[in-house]
């Protein structure tokens, strides 16, 4: 071992030795190594360890990387999911408003009638929201690839896909969506939190 070649001694060490040795940490040992080596020792020891600790760090990172992936890989399958779900909305509720309002027998001209269902039929429209989210998480996917800081960036591109979520669950009112938008939320907090923490 390096402490035999430094010191000239053969050392054999078993657990029962150690374990023999009361106050083995809390009294000082004198092995009788000169300063010089001692200190070689230290930084020797010392650069093996931040060594290990920048590896561990960067292994940490990677897999803190490899989930933010997953949670928005998982958003754009929940926002596909409101894609489908929200191409039926504009004609459901121009047919559930019709039927509402031949049920109450209102005379109102019909041809006027179709345009405000239609007009209010287009403003549950929420393909613009849908391609704005997938542009920011297309975004937010290439800040992550990035060797730099993701910082500010990263930060307003979760918030801009927050936005993007609240307004599609606010314009469909439709529950199946706001289920989904739930969880796409979650997911964005739980990688605002990953995020935070990579270093």
């Amino acid at each position: 071992s390096q402490f035999e070649e430094l010191t000239g001694r053969e050392v054999q060490v078993s657990m029962k030795d150690l374990l023999s040795q009361r106050d083995l940490l809390g009294e000082s040992v004198d092995l009788e190594i000169p300063p010089e080596l001692a200190g070689k020792l230290i930084w020797e020891s010392l650069e093996l360890a931040l060594q290990a600790l920048k590896s561990m760090k960067a292994r940490e990172g990677q897999a803190m990387l490899e989930d933010i992936q997953s949670r928005l890989q998982r958003c754009a399958q929940l926002a596909q999911k409101i894609e489908c779900n929200s191409k039926h909305l504009p004609q459901q509720f121009q047919q559930r408003l019709l039927d509402h309002l031949s049920e109450l027998q209102a005379k109102l001209d019909a041809e006027r009638l179709h345009q405000e269902v239609a007009l209010m039929a287009e403003r549950l429209d929420i393909s613009e929201e849908i391609v704005r989210f997938g542009t920011h998480l297309q975004h937010l996917q290439e800040t992550l690839q990035q060797e730099r800081e993701i910082g500010k960036r990263g930060d307003f591109l979760l918030q801009e896909l927050n936005r993007e979520a609240n307004t599609m669950a606010s314009k469909c009112n439709e529950t199946s969506i706001s289920h989904t938008v739930v969880e796409i939320k979650a997911e964005l907090e739980k990688i605002r939190e990953q995020m935070q923490n990579i270093e």
